[in-house]
């Protein structure tokens, strides 16, 4: 019996990422990928991983509208040429399926599928009261982010069409994340990492406004205000515009709070507490019209 289970073949651990550069890891060993064309090719199979991705749309993905006359065979070579890259074991996953190719991913094998797996469960945790494993979990879906999504992919359609929709992903995540932490009452501790990613986003108001809520809570109610003013200050200036609904009301809860007791302090805003559900809508349509399989669809 224990020889048997010792002649067992083990099973291979594969990986892909797109989170970053693109990654195929076989077994904790990356797999070198050099060649650009198949870069584009695994990272646009990936983004609709088990959905058929036909040659028309790789063709899109490498060339754009300037199509070369042999873009068909051109294709197929070089997917033979990727395939031999990545090794039998990866390889085998890559399929030819009328009208194009398909990769299969199995769960937990990509970190975009893990993120809206992780992204999926914060929601249903969220729902049920249960704001500390909510927030594990994003955290969790944050960490997969190695770098800026398809960083060494060089084609811009993929640039243009698919990275900003995924940095803005990201950055919608974030916040939500933040928006637990700061119901879970953990306002010191985001100070230093919010007050980087307004230097870093001096006009996204919802990080200013928690930034607000998070020097308030640690007991900063002047630095909040002050931080309220130089963003009314930059608005003003680059947009010609007030603050919206959400900044001004948490400036109208901490001065209403001001002089209180300490355990007094503003809570999320109601705008904020709803920021999980709408975004998970947006990206489940999002997903749904590229036909992603991240959701099941």
């Amino acid at each position: 019996m224990g020889r048997a289970r010792e002649l067992r073949p083990r099973e291979t651990r594969i990986r892909f990422g797109i989170f970053g550069p693109t990654q195929a890891v076989v077994d904790d060993v990356e797999v070198a990928i050099p060649a650009a064309q198949q870069r584009i090719i695994l990272a646009g199979l990936l983004l609709y991983n088990n959905r058929v991705v036909s040659i028309d749309r790789i063709a899109w993905f490498l060339w754009g509208e300037k199509l070369p006359p042999s873009a068909v065979p051109t294709i197929r070579t070089y997917v033979m040429r990727l395939r031999r890259t990545l090794g039998p074991q990866v390889a085998e996953r890559i399929v030819t399926k009328a009208p194009g190719y398909m990769i299969t991913v199995s769960p937990g094998e990509s970190d975009l599928a893990s993120f809206f797996d992780l992204h999926g469960r914060a929601g249903e945790l969220a729902a049920e009261g249960r704001h500390a494993e909510a927030s594990t979990a994003l955290s969790s879906a944050l960490a997969l982010w190695r770098d800026a999504p398809l960083l060494d992919v060089p084609s811009p359609t993929l640039q243009d069409m698919e990275v900003p929709p995924l940095l803005e992903l990201r950055m919608q995540t974030l916040e939500w994340w933040i928006d637990l932490e700061l119901q879970l009452g953990r306002h010191a501790r985001l100070v230093p990492q919010l007050s980087h990613l307004v230097r870093a986003h001096p006009l996204r108001e919802t990080l200013t406004a928690q930034l607000m809520l998070a020097l308030h809570g640690a007991g900063r109610q002047s630095d909040a205000l002050a931080a309220f003013l130089h963003t009314r200050n930059l608005l003003i200036e680059q947009l010609g515009s007030e603050p919206g609904q959400e900044l001004r009301h948490v400036q109208r809860l901490i001065l209403r709070t001001d002089g209180g007791p300490r355990h007094a302090r503003p809570q999320v805003p109601a705008q904020a507490t709803d920021r999980g559900s709408a975004h998970s809508g947006h990206l489940e349509n999002r997903w749904r019209l590229i036909g992603s399989p991240s959701f099941g669809w």
